[in-house]
């Protein structure tokens, strides 16, 4: 089975404040060993969050606990973000 190869997704600058701060800190010559993996872990999550803002979504019909109703799922293959 090939796949056709997935066109590369544009540069994302991410200007959000509680990123920039967490990116202070983790600049910082005083963070510790484990400071620095928290902030790094924190920031990774953040930044997936706002890199995938736009990313299309499509409707979906679902079942809840009170009735039928119209939602929204991620449209288009799966996706997979990799902190490096």
């Amino acid at each position: 089975m090939t796949s056709e190869p997935l066109s590369p997704l544009p540069p994302v600058v991410l200007d959000h404040p509680l990123i920039q701060h967490k990116l202070t800190h983790l600049r910082r010559k005083e963070t510790s060993t484990a400071g620095f993996r928290r902030l790094v872990r924190e920031l990774s999550l953040l930044m997936c969050y706002e890199a995938t803002r736009d990313l299309p979504l499509e409707p979906v019909g679902i079942e809840t606990p009170l009735e039928t109703m119209q939602g929204q799922q991620l449209a288009g293959p799966d996706v997979c973000f990799i902190s490096i």
